[in-house]
């Protein structure tokens, strides 16, 4: 039976295709609705999520094939999560793709935090992925200039250079395009720090 809080916001169901991937990689729902996965892959899989920004969804050991994962409710508003797919037979991994909870508008963004440290995301977020028209946020550990690839149009409205902790938060400029794009970062000075990753619009 549906709960109060199930019946209040929606349920979003995310398909897993038959070679493991999502067939919907990049998704917005709207802050407090639920999500649940059905593995239509031949074999199980297991979903990972993949946010500094505290916990979104709880990570998903097991799927068996055929199966559905057991709903569960976005536990923050206002924020993009990444996830990806690992087929449990070989270990092998697809994604990252993003969901973003709350409307992500100009006065209520969506973002998804990238920490830096010396140049560089940790490891699990070298490559990111947010949905069209979808929103990104640094904590930086020093000022770093930043420069996009491609450099126009610019991927997004960031400024010249990133502010040591919190930035702003920072849409993508890209439309209905899908993209991928890289940044680079540069602490400058003799001895500057030199870093940088990918994200993904839309793709």
């Amino acid at each position: 039976m549906a709960t109060a809080s199930e019946l209040l916001y929606q349920t979003w169901l995310f398909n897993i295709t038959l070679q493991g991937g999502a067939s919907l990689p990049d998704e917005k729902i709207a802050n407090g609705d639920w999500i649940e996965f059905q593995n239509n892959a031949p074999f199980p899989v297991a979903i990972t999520f993949t946010t500094s920004s505290g916990t979104v969804f709880n990570n998903i050991p097991n799927i068996p094939s055929g199966g559905r994962s057991t709903p569960q409710q976005a536990q923050l508003s206002n924020v993009t999560v990444d996830y990806s797919i690992t087929d449990l037979n070989n270990n092998q991994v697809q994604g990252p793709y993003g969901i973003q909870v709350g409307p992500g508008t100009a006065t209520n963004p969506a973002p998804l935090l990238i920490p830096i440290t010396n140049g560089n995301p940790p490891a699990n977020e070298a490559i990111i992925s947010v949905p069209l028209g979808g929103w990104i946020k640094f904590n930086c550990d020093q000022i770093y200039t930043i420069a996009w690839t491609p450099a126009s149009p610019q991927p997004f409205n960031t400024p010249p250079s990133l502010p040591q902790g919190l930035s702003g938060a920072y849409q993508a400029q890209s439309g209905n395009v899908a993209l991928v794009a890289t940044y680079s970062l540069n602490s400058g000075g003799i001895k500057g720090v030199q870093g940088g990753g990918t994200v993904r619009v839309g793709s």
